[in-house]
């Protein structure tokens, strides 16, 4: 009753708790367009909905296969919240040759890296291929198979986040750095922590450690502390 004027799917976000749903990347883009999302907490909610496949003229769809085209014709509910300032053409470049960066970084963890289109808050997320299954239920499958590998995805950067407007500032002038890789890394991890995977966990908290070092050095120089 309360769905958009066009609205044909009833969207849903498969996570353990609330807070976690909520703080789900691929539920941004919809909370920007003011559309709700069904939140499942048990296992069984995404079978269930599956063997449904609707409810009346509404098709079940899981928020990690918003299609952007279906999404862009919803206006933004928070079109008045100011954004980033737009880069500039020259800009643009550099974080095209950032993204080539960032994939070589990651190498064979990702299946390709690219701008999303989804994402309002958050830095980056991870993204299945070709519509596969959803990630909650990737990893029950797994857990089903006793398979403990982590599936190869597209990694969706936010070109306005705080973050990512960071890179591109060192990349123009370092893009060998090995301060950039590290957090190219780290932004891969947090990523992949979101999704449900847990990488190297030791290598994950070496690099948050180190980075943690050199923030906390940086800090007490600028504050002359």
């Amino acid at each position: 009753g309360r769905a958009k004027e066009g609205q044909k799917e009833i969207w849903y976000a498969a996570a353990p708790g609330r807070e976690a749903a909520r703080l789900n990347p691929h539920v941004e883009v919809f909370r920007r367009k003011g559309i709700e999302v069904l939140y499942l907490f048990e296992p069984v909610d995404e079978f269930a909905l599956e063997t449904l496949g609707s409810y009346k003229e509404f098709a079940f769809k899981a928020v990690e296969h918003a299609d952007s085209a279906v999404l862009d014709k919803f206006r933004n509910a928070d079109e008045d919240t100011p954004k980033s300032a737009p880069l500039s053409d020259d800009d643009l470049t550099a974080f095209d040759a950032l993204l080539k960066t960032i994939g070589k970084t990651l190498g064979d963890h990702i299946k390709e890296v690219r701008v999303s289109r989804r994402l309002a808050d958050s830095p980056a997320c991870l993204v299945a291929p070709d519509e596969g299954v959803t990630s909650s239920m990737d990893k029950i499958m797994r857990v089903l198979h006793k398979d403990d590998s982590i599936p190869q995805k597209i990694f969706e950067v936010n070109r306005d986040h705080p973050i990512l407007r960071t890179l591109l500032r060192i990349h123009k002038t370092d893009p060998d750095s090995p301060q950039l890789a590290e957090m190219i890394r780290n932004l891969f991890d947090a990523a992949l922590l979101l999704d449900g995977y847990v990488g190297d966990p030791y290598a994950l908290a070496g690099r948050v450690n180190k980075l943690l070092e050199e923030a906390g050095a940086w800090y007490v120089e600028v504050r002359k502390l």
